[in-house]
């Protein structure tokens, strides 16, 4: 084939190498190559690179290989894109003991062994590729750190879709995993992992973490699969949120796992929607469990949550059948229902919870609304001003859940604390414009604001009183004016009919 020692700055360019007893492109020691649009086959491994930098490996057709079709070991900075990798004895892409690697846009099949396997690298991106019908795994990956999977289509392999073991900061993201003998995506030993927004369908297991800490499984679709939707066992810190669970024989399944927290997910059409055996401090809430068989078991009691406390709420149950025409945390105040269930739903004998929704919790809480009434519009010093913010709504929390506070002058200092009553009152002691600020909360914490303009305007000038004797006049200017005039045309009136008594009736002196 063709061998590259110590070179720099080399392009093998639209070759065809085929039946080597050994590689059909071989490079050690190089930097600043780059393998582009060749034909590789009936070798021993199609193209590979040993302690090198700054490689690219592009559009190759690498296919009937002996052993690995590319493989990359003790190299760093390069990058594996835009080949056709088929029906090699080995591995299809394998990287060893490398950094900063992108394996990218390839399309790999029908391989003995895995499509792309990663060991003992960091900071490796496999994104984008296109896998299916190999007879071992899809993507392996052994003691890394930093790997993200991204965007890969894994389908029909003879083993697991995907498979990490001893890993940190991990990202799995994006994927579609289907039709994987074993497991869809499976995770062992790894520490701060992210499984998220993939679609896993139609394997053995969904979406498996094992012995790991700090996982977050999050917006994954997950449908079909003969056993787990989601799978963690001997772990702690992991979070399950805004999943979307289907068809799975379980939906998911917590073994010996600790401090995990199963939140926003949808559960529907499995033999067991949720399965917690021997694990302890396991919060569940705001999910929605839609006809599954038996909606969940527990073999523990009180040392698991099945709700986040009131107004928050629990879960939704498709089988509950309890009423909503109470409110408050003990249910007790009936003056009309808060969207929670009046009863608690049983999971078993020492597992309940306690505040059932009514209604399924949507995956997106936005802010409430804010909105309030003020009277009167305008006034005077001393007027006094009620406000209402009845009006202001959620699109999950009822009203009567929500909490208020004012701002009576706008100026950043919250004036009064946070309260379920929705009215207030408020005098104000200067005239002047001044602006109404309402803030509005709901169960998880989001805020709403909303405010109005009032105008208060100085109030009317005192009463004048006067005083005559013992009696007391109390009358405006103008009604004095008027008393005075009244009195002055009275005098007038009694001096002239004084003169026409004196002229005597015919009026002569």
């Amino acid at each position: 084939g063709i061998r590259l020692l110590g070179v720099r700055a080399v392009t093998v360019y639209r070759t065809d190498t085929r039946l080597n007893q050994f590689d059909g492109v071989f490079a050690v020691a190089s930097s600043n190559v780059s393998v582009i649009g060749n034909r590789v086959e009936y070798d021993g491994d199609g193209i590979e690179f040993e302690t090198s930098s700054d490689v690219r490996v592009n559009g190759n057709t690498v296919v009937l290989n002996r052993q690995d079709g590319i493989f990359f070991y003790n190299t760093t900075d390069s990058a594996v894109d835009g080949n056709a990798v088929t029906q090699n004895g080995w591995i299809g892409i394998h990287v060893s003991t490398a950094a900063n690697v992108k394996v990218s846009a390839n399309s790999v099949s029908g391989n003995d062994r895995t499509a792309i396997d990663i060991e003992s690298s960091e900071q490796v991106l496999v994104h984008g590729n296109n896998l299916f019908s190999n007879l071992g795994n899809g993507i392996v990956a052994t003691d890394v750190q930093g790997l993200v999977l991204s965007a890969n289509s894994v389908a029909a392999t003879g083993q697991t879709g995907v498979s990490v073991a001893v890993a940190t900061d991990l990202e799995v993201s994006g994927n579609i995993v289907s039709g994987s003998r074993y497991g869809g995506i499976v995770i062992s030993g790894a520490e701060r992992a992210s499984v998220l927004e993939n679609e896993v369908a139609n394997n053995s297991d969904g979406i498996s973490l094992l012995f790991s800490r700090k996982i977050r499984v999050e917006g994954n679709n997950v449908s079909g699969n003969q056993g787990f939707g989601a799978y963690l066992a001997d772990g702690e810190s992991g979070e399950i949120m805004e999943n979307r669970f289907e068809g799975n024989e379980i939906g998911i399944g917590i073994e010996g796992g600790s401090n995990a927290t199963i939140w926003g997910n949808e559960v529907r059409d499995s033999v067991y929607g949720l399965y917690l055996f021997l694990s302890f401090a396991v919060r569940t809430y705001h999910n929605s469990f839609w006809a599954n068989s038996v909606s969940a078991a527990d073999d523990r009691g009180a040392e698991n949550d099945w709700d986040h406390g009131y107004p928050s709420g629990g879960n939704y149950w498709s089988d509950y059948r309890g009423r909503d025409r109470c409110n408050e945390s003990n249910q007790a105040n009936c003056s009309g229902p808060d969207g929670i269930g009046d009863t608690p739903y049983g999971i078993d004998q020492d597992s309940r919870d306690r505040y059932p929704l009514m209604s399924p919790y949507g995956s997106l809480n936005g802010a409430p609304v804010a909105a309030f009434t003020i009277s009167p519009g305008e006034g005077e010093v001393g007027t006094l001003f009620a406000v209402d913010a009845t009006p202001s709504t959620d699109d999950h929390d009822f009203p009567v859940t929500l909490q208020v506070r004012w701002d009576w002058e706008d100026d950043g200092v919250w004036d009064t604390p946070w309260s379920a009553t929705k009215t207030a009152e408020h005098r104000y002691p200067m005239p002047g414009d001044y602006t109404v600020r309402l803030a509005v909360r709901d169960s998880e914490g989001v805020h709403g604001t909303a405010a109005i303009q009032v105008a208060v305007k100085p109030a009317p000038a005192p009463p004048i009183l006067l005083a005559a004797g013992v009696a007391i006049l109390v009358a405006t200017v103008p009604a004095i004016l008027a008393y005075w005039g009244y009195v002055w045309w009275r005098r007038g009136w009694f001096r002239r009919a004084r003169k026409r008594q004196q002229r005597g009736p015919l009026g002569r002196g």
